[in-house]
């Protein structure tokens, strides 16, 4: 199932991102809402524009009928934060191929 994004609200220091499931064939099957709390997301260090990503990422990994109503926790969060961090250390310390050309000429 496909989840595309049919809107966003706010309440108080939470977005609230309304998704629709679309099956195989198109048809909406499923509406469904995450909710993100914004100031656990900047102290994470995760950035408005990447949430609704992320909710899409947190709706394909669930079971349909554990969807209608999910909530971005503390703990999601900083685990996206690490593995962001993880990524971006992987990245420094690996050269790239025009590096590596360089070092061994």
């Amino acid at each position: 199932m496909d989840f595309l994004l049919a809107g966003f609200r706010h309440d108080k220091n939470v977005r609230v991102f309304e998704f629709n499931g679309v099956d195989s064939v198109g048809k909406v099957s499923l509406h469904c809402s995450v909710r993100a709390d914004l100031g656990v997301a900047r102290k994470h260090g995760i950035a408005l524009q990447d949430l609704p990503f992320l909710c899409r990422d947190l709706l394909g990994k669930r079971q349909p009928d554990d969807q209608s109503s999910v909530h971005f926790t503390e703990d999601d969060l900083r685990v996206i934060a690490e593995e962001r961090s993880r990524a971006a250390a992987l990245r420094v310390r690996k050269p790239s191929p025009r590096q590596a050309a360089a070092a061994t000429n």
